[in-house]
């Protein structure tokens, strides 16, 4: 005959159930706020701090917490952080001497994008078995709560980012294999092809098949070179802070050269911008693209298209909605508007996530793949926004020399008003 458990653990256990009952009943738009659902846990669960953290792949940077605390030493630790994407199990973590945490990762229908939630009780008081249980189904049922209201915009932001880098960090070890295996046959063709046209005359009736094959294994080298530019983790190592402000003027000026429409350029760019960490010929590429994408928006052979600069000092809840991997700090702000057509909405949520998805005829698509490679070894970030009356509003976020990235979101700035939720690029 089994020992039945302390009337005690029954009773909380029933509490625990009729809260979680009443938290999935409750109507829509009559949700608490995450911290008033948190509070109620922590009195349930009879633990001394409760939370919810995510993205799991990657370091937790968004968090609900009660209380808030600015670091836990378990979210810094990449064993723990494995072990728990390894297992999908709750684990038992100590925090220095005065307490242990029970952490169980929660798994988000339909993406495939984990979170945590977690409990913590002084070091003299034991976690039970049946707690195990308990947390798991409070985490999924507060979990579900987030996710499905409208009052928390914070947590479908975070849940889309990691999603969004989950596809893009699939395709980035697919495209890294292929570049580097094409880029060792196209070594071969090129060193041949310019071997043989080095010894043979420019009359001779085989030479112009040989310059076309040159040429072609020249391009192969350039689309090589795009993918592994999206593919890369860090900046280059000889990289050095870069003048944006010169760099945008060149690029600007270079694209007036080309005359392809007659579009007129407003460019309000202070003259003192500070230096970014991005390397200049990451950052020509980035201003190209999006220049270019804002002129080609133009209607007929008209329009305008103005650039303005400012310095910024971004917060982790700045940096939810953002492309690549923007943290909080000092920024340079480059904004690039057009007054063009806009982002036609069939379009939007392909780029991004489809790789080699393009509205231009005989282009591959790799353009803004190429653009989020630098935004993620750069820890730079992105946002398109529809603009006012027409067009696109493309806002760039450089890191500026000095900017040092915070580790964890507070509290305060996850729960409090969210900014309009950008339109994704053409």
């Amino acid at each position: 005959m089994h020992d039945m458990p302390p009337k005690q653990d029954v009773s909380r256990s029933v509490r625990i159930f009729e809260a979680l009952a009443h938290w999935l009943n409750q109507p829509a738009g009559e949700e608490a706020a995450p911290e008033v659902l948190l509070a109620e846990l922590q009195q349930l669960l009879e633990v001394s701090a409760v939370g919810v953290w995510g993205p799991l792949e990657g370091i937790p940077t968004v968090c609900f917490q009660v209380p808030p605390r600015p670091t836990i030493a378990w979210r810094q630790s990449n064993k723990t952080l494995e072990e728990l994407r390894q297992n999908h199990s709750a684990i038992l973590t100590e925090e220095g001497a005065n307490r242990h945490w029970l952490l169980t990762p929660l798994m988000t229908p339909g993406c495939g994008v984990s979170w945590i939630f977690g409990a913590a009780r002084k070091l003299d008081k034991s976690w039970e078995a049946e707690d195990r249980g308990l947390m798991f189904m409070a985490g999924q049922t507060l979990f579900r709560r987030l996710t499905t209201s409208s009052k928390h915009p914070a947590w479908m932001l975070g849940i889309e980012k990691a999603q969004l880098d989950r596809d893009m960090n699939q395709a980035i070890a697919i495209c890294s294999r292929v570049a580097h295996d094409f880029g060792n046959v196209l070594t071969g063709v090129l060193g041949f092809s310019e071997l043989i046209l080095s010894q043979i005359s420019t009359d001779d009736q085989h030479y112009g098949f040989l310059k076309e094959v040159w040429t072609s294994a020249r391009k192969g080298a350039q689309w090589v070179q795009m993918l592994q530019t999206f593919s890369r983790k860090f900046p280059p190592p000889t990289s050095q802070p870069s003048d944006a402000a010169l760099i945008l003027h060149e690029e600007i000026g270079n694209l007036k050269k080309t005359g392809v429409k007659s579009a007129a350029f407003d460019v309000q760019i202070p003259n003192r911008l500070p230096r970014v960490l991005v390397d200049a010929g990451a950052l020509k590429q980035l201003f190209v693209q999006l220049l270019s994408n804002a002129v080609d928006a133009l209607r007929g052979d008209n329009g305008r298209v103005t650039v303005r600069g400012q310095t910024v000092e971004l917060t982790q809840h700045d940096c939810l909605d953002l492309i690549g991997s923007a943290k909080a700090g000092a920024y340079v702000e480059i904004q690039i508007q057009d007054d063009g057509v806009g982002i036609a909405p069939e379009h939007r949520e392909k780029l991004f996530r489809e790789l080699f998805f393009s509205t231009k005829t005989r282009h591959r698509g790799l353009g803004l793949a190429v653009a989020y490679g630098i935004l993620r070894a750069s820890q730079a970030g992105l946002r398109f926004q529809r603009a006012v009356p027409s067009g696109t509003l493309v806002s760039l976020y450089l890191p500026s020399v000095g900017h040092v990235p915070a580790v964890q979101a507070t509290l305060e700035e996850i729960t409090s008003k969210m900014t309009a939720k950008a339109n994704l690029p053409r």
